[in-house]
């Protein structure tokens, strides 16, 4: 999941132009000082709420044994960055809405109400899997903090409960 996250990684900054450019001056390393150390840099607050949502992520996101992006944001930044800097041809969120254009196209050509019926099905369930996945991510979180001695076990149960309160897992 993690990886259809970075699809959109860039979007706190849609709008900002002037930010993502000066953002692009930096490099990876230079954002997580600046970043540990508190200090400003280019779209710091639109990447701290972007953070904030997605702590739970990782490059292993069900390897407890690898830190989260708030606990390791290079990666975040990283991929921020890589993703600023492309063109158009391998930007993933152009690539994304090409592949959902490709499949409107196809599916309009498609006739058989049962086999459309399926399909959005199909397309729903997917999203469902996606969202429990992104739901155990924030649970696998929690237990990494939980083994670290990070948080007591009344602390996990309150954030288990808000996440379900929340609805944070539902589409």
């Amino acid at each position: 999941m993690a990886g259809l996250r970075i699809v959109g990684i860039e979007s706190p900054l849609a709008g900002h132009a002037g930010v993502a450019t000066a953002l692009c001056e930096y490099d990876a390393d230079t954002l997580v000082a600046y970043h540990r150390d508190h200090r400003d840099y280019p779209g710091r607050a639109q990447i701290e709420a972007y953070l904030e949502r997605h702590k739970h992520c990782s490059a292993r996101e069900l390897d407890l044994t690898v830190p989260c992006w708030d606990e390791e944001p290079r990666q975040l930044l990283q991929n921020l960055l890589t993703n600023l800097r492309r063109d158009d041809e391998h930007n993933p969120r152009l690539v994304q809405r090409a592949s959902r254009e490709r499949y409107a196209s196809e599916a309009a050509h498609i006739h058989h109400a049962g086999l459309l019926r399926h399909l959005a099905a199909h397309r729903a369930l997917l999203e469902l899997r996606e969202e429990m996945r992104d739901l155990s991510t924030r649970m696998y979180r929690l237990l990494r903090r939980a083994f670290l001695g990070g948080v007591s076990d009344l602390d996990i149960a309150v954030a288990i409960l808000q996440t379900w309160v929340s609805g944070d897992f539902l589409p």
